[in-house]
């Protein structure tokens, strides 16, 4: 019962025909396919994330909250060899039951002897939508030695990897944060208009540098997403933080006003 469809799957089961979208493919208007990622031809605003919907276009390019337990997604590499790598914990969360852990979960501390130097890396090569912008967003609990000098300790890098492998750094917690987040998740933005039109990885890597005055938590990571910023309505913007932002729709772009402490 083939119906000339590449993302169907096409059974013939009791003389009935059925044609299941395939998994990481979008079936947009029952006659065209995309593979996931691709991008919506006549409205750029839109990308097919079938985690999302596999039958209309997505203002998502990335959705990960570990609420699963899976890791499958990424690439986790202890560099250093200490023992501490990213992992999925219950300890914190910012939509309950997990988030991504970066520490000793028997201690909940990094402090191990030895220097932790460990990241995270979406697997996948993700294509950044060309025209509009487009952020990395993610909630961040963060607990570190505050040490302030030429030398960078104890640092939260975010970099994105280009298809080549070549590596930009596009932020850092000393910079975006400081040592600590005061005990919340930290809403984090992160522009990756630079990025347009491109396909890329996503990674969070820890460098504590040295092996002493790690006697702290480490970092927590939740609810990543990637998502355009562009709309049609205030429904389209929804950050899914309902208690700290109000959500506008303005001139086809996404604009959030801030209700709450700006470190929280």
């Amino acid at each position: 019962p083939d119906d000339g469809l590449s993302c169907t799957v096409d059974v013939c089961t009791a003389g009935t025909a059925s044609h299941d979208i395939a998994a990481g493919t979008c079936l947009i208007d029952d006659n065209t396919c995309y593979a996931e990622g691709e991008v919506d031809p006549f409205d750029s605003c839109g990308v097919c994330f079938p985690l999302e919907s596999n039958t209309s276009f997505s203002s998502v390019v990335l959705r990960e909250d570990f609420d699963d337990g899976s890791t499958a997604a990424w690439d986790l590499q202890d560099l250093s060899g200490s023992g501490v790598a990213w992992h999925v914990d219950t300890n914190r969360a910012y939509t309950a039951p997990n988030s991504l852990y970066l520490g000793d979960s028997t201690t909940y501390s990094y402090d191990v002897g030895m220097q932790v130097h460990a990241q995270a890396t979406t697997t996948s090569l993700m294509t950044i939508p060309p025209g509009i912008a487009t952020n990395l967003e993610f909630r961040l609990w963060l607990d570190t030695e505050q040490y302030l000098s030429e030398v960078l300790y104890d640092v939260l890098y975010v970099e994105v990897v280009d298809g080549l492998g070549a590596v930009t750094t596009v932020w850092n917690s000393t910079d975006g944060v400081g040592a600590d987040t005061k005990g919340q998740f930290r809403n984090v933005k992160v522009p990756l208009t630079d990025f347009a039109g491109q396909s890329i990885r996503v990674r969070f890597r820890f460098d504590s540098i040295d092996e002493i005055y790690n006697n702290f938590e480490g970092a927590y990571l939740d609810n990543i997403r990637i998502l355009t910023l562009c709309c049609n309505s205030p429904a389209d913007c929804d950050d899914g933080d309902d208690a700290c932002t109000i959500d506008t729709c303005f001139n086809d772009s996404c604009n959030y006003i801030h209700l709450c402490d700006p470190c929280q």
